[in-house]
């Protein structure tokens, strides 16, 4: 299965706070869903995540040494962003091309956005893979 294949039911599902699938994600049920479909579980919260928890858990996780932060994008790495600066406040997943990321927030569907677009480029907080 690509990259595309392995994505494309996803494109266009509803966005839901604390959406963990499969009728529904947030940013973080999102990239948890497509490591799953990708044979690599991520530790889960019991409680899905608030929007306010997600940039204390991400750096909790990233001190706790699951993620490793890496100088460029590579496939299938976590994007991380400062949506609402100086907190990292939401999350992607970059596809195969290196140029792409596959993410949902509040009020967009699950969609694919470049990421040297003028919405993304600035906010960019690292790019991360799962260790």
């Amino acid at each position: 299965m690509n990259g595309d294949e392995l994505i494309a039911d996803l494109i266009g599902k509803p966005f839901l706070d604390g959406g963990r699938g499969p009728k529904e994600y947030d940013c973080f049920g999102l990239l948890e869903e497509v490591y799953r479909r990708r044979g690599i579980m991520l530790p889960t919260e019991e409680n899905p995540l608030s929007l306010s928890d997600k940039a204390v858990a991400i750096g909790a996780a990233v001190e706790r040494g699951e993620w490793e932060k890496v100088l460029e994008p590579v496939p299938y790495c976590a994007v991380a962003f400062r949506v609402i600066p100086p907190y990292i406040t939401h999350v992607g997943i970059v596809l195969e091309d290196c140029q792409r990321f596959l993410h949902t927030r509040q009020g967009v569907n699950v969609a694919i956005e470049k990421l040297n677009s003028i919405a993304w480029r600035s906010r960019i907080a690292g790019f991360y893979i799962h260790v």
